[in-house]
């Protein structure tokens, strides 16, 4: 996949989910119902964090770069820390408008349920936490190493270590938001078989997120690990145009990975 359709594959993304967000907010409005007006705000909040990132990619494209051929530069090297910020909690946002749907989809008289929804709310919101901190943080006090070029350059995007603790967070945390609410199916004697099912087949469709980002995960790791392997072999010069050390991935996270490890070797030179 090359990056014009990389960048259209994205904005066709995020049409279609502008596209159910608003047909959601419009059959809610229209229907009156607004008890989950924090649900919904939780998901707009989500694609509104995904839509800058989408933005800057355009952009970059836009200036005659591509993350093959990116070169550092103050400001976007500011925007990779804020692009990575906003990748990594974005999802937790989405994840938090299940959490507000299902704790008015839970019956309050179902005490082990709710229960299990509150721990499952309290990791994420860890999760949360941690994520950022790590993304802030990772290169110590002074946030501004993050992009800074020569021997003080650190960014968390280029520790393969900050992958080994975000993503694993990530998918757990998916994880538990997909097993959630098969504790209380049974319980919902008010739906029809019908219903039922059609719940179901939404609560399944956790399967493919999960599926995405164990996929994220592994294709991010060993894109950094390819990397890592031209270096020490004395190939960093090679690494981009060998194609034997090049990883190209069509999934969004393995190019967010690729360019901020690209961009640490380019640092380091």
């Amino acid at each position: 996949m090359n990056f014009e359709q990389y960048i259209a594959v994205e904005w066709l993304l995020v049409a279609i989910c502008v596209i159910i967000t608003t047909a959601r907010l419009v059959v809610r409005s229209w229907k009156g119902i607004w008890r989950y007006w924090l649900s919904d705000l939780f998901l707009v909040l989500s694609l509104l964090f995904f839509i800058p990132i989408v933005a800057g990619d355009t952009y970059i494209f836009s200036i005659g770069q591509t993350f093959d051929t990116v070169e550092y530069t103050e400001p976007l090297a500011i925007w990779w820390f804020a692009s990575t910020l906003i990748f990594d909690l974005g999802f937790y946002l989405a994840r938090f408008s299940l959490l507000a749907f299902y704790y008015q989809l839970f019956p309050v008289s179902e005490v082990k349920p709710r229960i299990l929804l509150w721990v499952v709310v309290a990791f994420n919101i860890g999760g949360l936490l941690a994520t950022g901190f790590i993304d802030t943080f990772w290169c110590g006090a002074n946030v501004s190493l993050n992009w800074a070029s020569g021997d003080t350059a650190c960014a968390a995007s280029d520790d393969p270590v900050t992958a080994y603790i975000v993503w694993p967070l990530n998918v757990a945390s998916e994880v538990f938001v997909f097993l959630l609410p098969f504790s209380i199916l049974q319980r919902l004697n008010k739906l029809n078989k019908k219903e039922k099912t059609s719940l179901i087949c939404i609560f399944l469709l956790g399967c493919a997120t999960i599926a995405a980002s164990v996929a994220r995960f592994t294709l991010g790791v060993t894109n950094l690990f390819t990397l890592e392997a031209c270096t020490s072999h004395g190939l960093r010069r090679d690494c981009h145009s060998d194609h034997s050390c090049r990883f190209t991935s069509l999934a969004t996270s393995s190019q967010h990975y690729a360019q901020t490890t690209q961009r640490r070797f380019r640092r380091a030179k």
